[in-house]
Parts: C-alpha cells; sequence; structure tokens
C-alpha cells in the first residue's frame, strides 16, 4: 500500500486509500472500499473474484481512472492459463489505463496491438513466478 502512495504521488495521480483501510476489508470480508480492491483469501487461479470483478467493473466505466496500482503481476492473476492473464491486462490497457507494478509499468495499448516481448514475460512469471 505504501509503495502504491509514493508511486502514484511520484506520477502526479491520486491516490487516497490507507493499510488501515486494508485491515479493516480483511476485517469485514469486504472485496471493494472505494478505490479498492482486495479478494483476501481467494486464489489467484481463479479469475471470477468479486474484488477482481468489481475492479474491472470500475475502471471501465470511470473515466476519471487512468491507472491501477498492483504491487506484483502474481496479486493480480496467477490463471492455470496465463495467456488468460494475459488477455485481462491487454483488456485493460486497451481501455485505455496504465498498469503499475513494483517492477515496470504498462501504459495504455491501442485496441488490438499486442507485445510480443510482454506476452513472453507475462507467460514465464506465470509459469515460474516473477522473474
Amino acid at each position: 500500500m505504501r509503495w502504491g502512495q509514493r508511486k502514484a504521488a511520484a506520477l502526479g495521480v491520486r491516490f487516497t486509500d490507507t493499510p488501515e483501510q486494508i485491515e479493516a476489508m480483511i476485517r469485514d470480508g469486504r472485496s471493494q472500499q472505494r478505490e479498492l480492491f482486495l479478494d483476501y483469501g481467494i486464489k489467484g487461479n481463479q479469475l471470477q473474484r468479486p474484488g477482481l470483478d468489481a475492479l474491472f467493473r470500475l475502471a471501465r466505466s470511470d473515466r476519471d481512472i487512468t491507472h491501477i496500482f498492483i504491487p506484483r503481476r502474481d496479486r493480480f492473476a496467477r490463471p492455470d492459463d496465463p495467456l488468460d492473464a494475459m488477455k485481462m491486462e491487454a483488456s485493460l490497457r486497451e481501455a485505455g489505463l496504465t498498469l503499475v507494478f513494483m517492477d515496470k509499468t504498462l501504459p495504455p495499448l491501442p485496441r488490438g496491438q499486442r507485445d510480443l516481448g510482454e506476452a513472453i514475460v507475462v507467460s514465464a512469471s506465470a509459469l515460474i513466478g516473477p522473474l
């Protein structure tokens, strides 16, 4: 969470959520609070999760959202088929969103455009873990 706050500040992006909110969400069993999403205790290979589904709904409908902060790719999704994770990332990027991870930032993509090198990295990290 603190990483996301620092990175958002460096990018000039609003990020007002706090670590205490995550603790409260876990305690209360909530998957969304404003622009904070959490799937605590749900395996990452499940591609239909309350927090993830809410993230996709809000990210695609709220044009004020420009960046999505996720510490690591394996916190976003660890599907049985690595191509599923690549498609999920691409759908958000094609919607004009920037994905910000601790180790890299993925800018929006023109619709239908794929980066083969990035696809290989996504697939490899899903199979063997973070590179």
